[in-house]
């Protein structure tokens, strides 16, 4: 194995590359600073922060030790077991290095709205000082704000992701948002440190124009006879889907013209499940346009659906026979 080298140090982990001269499965340790040198593959696996990697030949293999203890000093040592035939490398020799001391986690770009809030869905986007998980409330508008981290990760709205220094990290929240307005409220837990306090007021507005009456599957044709059309779909909330079958080339229809329409259905649709539509009473081999529409208990109501144009099936007709009358 070629001497390991340091690349990345971070204040729980170290991450070190080595080279093996064959196809080999790489073990490294991180010894406290001042241990006796380790001189075999014992002394490295009964180590307490080890990985292990399988390393191609002549590649770089990268090797990353995790949880270890912020702002210490180690050693890193190395062993190669090759794959197949051949004897076990010797213990490489001693590699210093530290991880990084324990940070107060801060927010080096302030939460902030990442593209258009809707009924549907919040994002927000901000950025580290370290690597951490990212954590955002949302809470009504102008509500009694959250004072601690506590009070943000036991918000019943909320949304984490992982974040890494330095680099715009997004928090996508997907609920109702049936309001014109919302507050939301950030914290920083990093991987090794402090906690952030909990972020500035962050004021979150819902266009007037967007409705929570989403479908978030569908609408989709399951089914056809030569009478009947079956629609499947899945909503965002509890929603009536409502769905019509217009001849073809027929002009869109309008809420009413769909509401009003002679082949018609509408089917109670619960979040997230699939919802079922039949259209029956129709002509055999006939093409149709279906439109849908959803209409939550509020009133809202989605946009009308894109067209699915499809064909009934011919009739089916029984064949019948009966012996010739004798007489």
């Amino acid at each position: 194995v070629v001497e390991p080298r340091l690349v990345l140090a971070t204040t729980t982990a170290l991450v070190v590359e080595a080279q093996p001269d064959s196809d080999a499965s790489v073990l490294c340790a991180a010894l406290p600073s001042g241990v006796t040198a380790p001189t075999r593959y014992s002394d490295l696996s009964s180590a307490s922060d080890t990985v292990q990697e399988t390393c191609d030949v002549a590649i770089l293999c990268a090797l990353r030790v995790s949880s270890m203890t912020p702002d210490m000093a180690y050693e890193i040592y190395c062993i190669a077991s090759p794959i197949g035939p051949g004897l076990v490398s010797a213990v490489s020799p001693r590699l210093d290095a530290s991880t990084l001391p324990e940070v107060v986690g801060t927010f080096v770009v302030a939460p902030r709205a990442s593209g258009t809030p809707s009924p549907t869905s919040i994002s927000i986007e901000s950025m580290t000082n370290t690597e951490g998980t990212v954590t955002c409330a949302i809470v009504a508008d102008r509500a009694e704000a959250p004072t601690t981290a506590n009070n943000v990760l036991e918000a019943r709205i909320k949304g984490s992701s992982q974040c890494i220094a330095s680099q715009l990290c997004v928090v996508a929240i997907a609920n109702a948002f049936l309001e014109s307005a919302y507050d939301a409220y950030c914290i920083l837990q990093p991987e090794a440190g402090i906690m952030s306090a909990v972020s500035a007021r962050l004021d979150l507005q819902i266009p007037e124009s967007d409705s929570a009456a989403t479908f978030t599957w569908g609408p989709l044709i399951h089914q056809t006879t030569a009478t009947t059309i079956r629609i499947k779909a899945k909503t965002f909330l509890w929603s009536d889907m409502t769905c019509a079958a217009l001849p073809q080339y027929s002009a869109r229809p309008s809420f009413l013209g769909i509401s009003t329409a002679a082949n018609r259905h509408t089917h109670t649709c619960l979040p997230g499940r699939m919802c079922w539509g039949a259209l029956a009473n129709l002509q055999p081999n006939t093409a149709y346009d279906i439109y849908c529409y959803l209409q939550l208990r509020d009133g809202a109501t989605s946009a009308v659906s894109q067209p699915l144009t499809v064909t009934t099936a011919l009739p089916v007709f029984e064949n019948i026979w009966a012996p010739p009358d004798p007489n």
